[in-house]
């Protein structure tokens, strides 16, 4: 059996693309209000950079206070100052602004990220911005990577978007400030 989701169209899987990075992202900071015990010892930013997995692994381990979790999660209003930046294309489209509005994270949570002369991110640019918000321990919440932009056509390259996820990209020096990105 396959899964997924089927939206009506990109502005809407933007929406929930990003609702979906902040309640998780969130739910750290929401788990460390409710009981302090199932994060000990981790900084705020060792929290904001918590993989996907550690997090959804808290949250089944303390699945009896999930309530007061979500109530205490972004869901609840609650950290949207400490998710940290989206990084997009420079050519992004405009509902990732909108969606950014909408779900509260606001305005200046949103980077663009300079485009090569082919209207492609550019990674050398995203590596440098992701390097600097590292060294100023500024979490990022996700990179967004464009397969088709609305006005260009352009398609970024994904698998080096990925690399840097994954931190083949000079891991060292990257890795240093363990970053964990949506």
């Amino acid at each position: 059996m396959v899964g997924g989701h089927i939206v009506a169209d990109g502005s809407l899987a933007n929406l929930e693309g990003l609702w979906y990075a902040r309640n998780i992202k969130s739910l750290p900071f929401a788990m460390k209000a409710v009981d302090p015990t199932i994060v000990a010892g981790k900084t705020d930013w060792e929290l904001s950079n918590m993989s996907t997995k550690e997090i959804m692994d808290l949250v089944e381990a303390n699945g009896d206070k999930i309530d007061e979790i979500k109530a205490k999660s972004a869901r609840g209003g609650k950290n949207l100052d400490k998710l940290g930046k989206w990084l997009v294309p420079q050519t992004k489209h405009y509902s990732w602004l909108k969606a950014a509005d909408i779900i509260g994270i606001g305005l200046d949570q949103v980077i663009p990220v300079p485009v090569d002369s082919n209207y492609r991110m550019d990674i050398n640019e995203l590596e440098k911005i992701v390097r600097e918000l590292a060294s100023t321990e500024t979490p990022i919440l996700g990179i967004v990577g464009v397969v088709g932009s609305t006005e260009e056509g352009a398609v970024d390259g994904i698998n080096e978007i990925a690399e840097l996820v994954d931190c083949k990209i000079n891991p060292n020096a990257v890795r240093t400030k363990k970053i964990s990105f949506l």
